[in-house]
């Protein structure tokens, strides 16, 4: 053994505070207060007022976009998995089946009985949204990244058989894939097997 120190770990390229989008939302927020500064004494405050409203607005649109893409992609991997989508074929299924007969039984002449059919659905999947399924825990940035991903929480339907180790196994290569990350870098916690769902966080 040499008698050399052990060197600390770099920090985490994944460290949101570390971000370069910090550096450009601070940035945007010196200029935006010194362009305010300038409009009160240009264009008065009521007008200044409805600007930076509509310039917030829109900040605060881009954001929300961003995150609903990044969890719309999140769920593209994982949707198989999860069954998310024949769980919604399967509550869809139900509804139009329950409706049917209940419109049929209005309908029956008394004593006589009618075919009711059966629970036959015309598709297997249904789109489902993907906020059910999907929840993300993202740094406070303007315009967030992948880097900038905090958590992934996952909710499973109650068509998968069992949480069982692999399942949890490709359910963390997929948040892996959907973060372009190893999924040894992946921290997994404890699944709820109360509320179906586990959550991923990137080291």
């Amino acid at each position: 053994m040499n008698g050399a120190e052990p060197q600390p770990e770099p920090p985490s390229s994944r460290d949101w505070r570390s971000s370069p989008t910090i550096l450009v939302g601070a940035v945007v927020a010196v200029l935006t207060l010194v362009l305010v500064a300038v409009a009160v004494g240009q264009l008065g405050p009521t007008t200044t007022f409805w600007l930076v409203a509509l310039a917030a607005l829109t900040g605060v649109y881009a954001r929300a976009w961003r995150v609903r893409r990044f969890t719309t992609d999140a769920f593209i991997h994982i949707k198989e998995l999860t069954k998310a989508e024949q769980y919604e074929a399967y509550k869809a299924m139900r509804r139009r089946y329950f409706t049917s007969t209940r419109d049929l039984r209005r309908q029956r002449p008394l004593g006589r009985i009618i075919d009711e059919g059966g629970m036959h659905p015309p598709t297997l999947i249904r789109v489902a949204r993907p906020q059910r399924y999907v929840k993300l825990e993202v740094a406070p940035v303007p315009w967030p990244r992948l880097q900038d991903i905090r958590s992934v929480t996952v909710r499973w339907t109650p068509l998968v058989a069992s949480p069982s180790d692999e399942f949890v196994k490709q359910l963390t290569e997929a948040v892996a894939h959907f973060l372009c990350l190893n999924p040894r870098s992946l921290v997994v916690r404890p699944p709820d097997l109360y509320r179906k769902r586990i959550t991923f966080t990137p080291q």
